[in-house]
């Protein structure tokens, strides 16, 4: 656990999302939940020391199935985007997980096999401000990586954290991202509003300008590769062996995280090539 700012810790450290939380006086505001039921109880006592009011409010930044797994073991009401929360309400209340290949992180952990997906209490479409003491907390849609997306932003300890806007050193989730539109996010994202800000990504910790640049490259070759396919009206093995020449972008510390990356790419550029070029035809 790491206190970035006053009263705003983050973890980095669980596998799979790294989550954070805002301490107040009425009680804790969470951003996302680990993934384990040990990690998600370690994360509850950590919040619970802090010394906050005792209410709970938890938020999810987009409806990827990594930051849904530990939803159901938060009793607290949940706070999200409403296109989020419908992609949520129209999938089964529990899915069974197993034989998926989609470079998700859930994937390499044994014990999960279902999703019970969360059911929101609060949605917003643009934005929502969280008013627990001085220091307002703001909620933003801002869609690219899926389109119910959002930050929140911490306006008085210029912090914000950005979920999968960018993942630096790891492949981005293509799979239900709209790429142009996750690039005038990264725009907004890079300009001087957010200049003097700790930005924090859901899959790692602090983000840096030269992140954001990388992030940016990688999203444009990708929007021409899928133009270019498009265009020779490729099948899906030629779109994942174009997705897989992409896996020496990133850097991975074992055979099996590059793996996960290779699974990743090739079912994120399938997924949206199938979304975005296939209805064309």
């Amino acid at each position: 656990m790491k206190e970035i700012a006053p009263d705003v810790i983050i973890e980095s450290l669980y596998k799979g999302v790294t989550v954070g939380a805002v301490c107040t006086p009425e009680g804790v505001v969470m951003i996302d939940t680990p993934l384990s039921d040990k990690e998600i109880l370690s994360w509850q006592s950590t919040c619970s020391r802090t010394g906050s009011g005792p209410d709970r409010l938890l938020v999810v930044l987009d409806d990827h199935p990594d930051r849904a797994v530990g939803v159901k073991t938060i009793r607290c009401p949940i706070i999200t985007n409403s296109k989020t929360a419908e992609i949520f309400t129209a999938r089964p209340s529990t899915t069974k997980m197993q034989g998926l290949e989609t470079g998700a992180i859930w994937e390499s952990i044994p014990e999960i096999t279902t999703i019970d997906w969360p059911k929101p209490e609060i949605t917003f479409s643009e934005s929502a401000t969280i008013n627990w003491g001085e220091k307002p907390i703001v909620l933003e849609h801002h869609p690219g990586p899926t389109s119910g997306s959002i930050w929140v932003i911490l306006p008085a300890n210029n912090v914000i954290f950005i979920g999968d806007a960018v993942t630096p050193n790891h492949p981005p989730f293509l799979a239900s991202a709209n790429i142009k539109t996750w690039l005038i996010s990264l725009d907004i994202l890079k300009s001087s509003k957010y200049k003097d800000y700790l930005i924090i990504s859901g899959r790692s910790a602090l983000v840096n300008k030269d992140d954001i640049r990388h992030a940016q490259r990688f999203l444009k070759k990708a929007l021409r590769a899928f133009e270019k396919l498009s265009s020779q009206e490729a099948n899906l093995t030629k779109v994942q062996k174009t997705a897989l020449a992409y896996i020496d972008e990133f850097k991975f510390n074992t055979k099996s995280e590059k793996e996960l990356f290779r699974a990743r790419l090739s079912y994120g550029f399938s997924k949206y090539y199938i979304n975005h070029y296939s209805k064309k035809k």
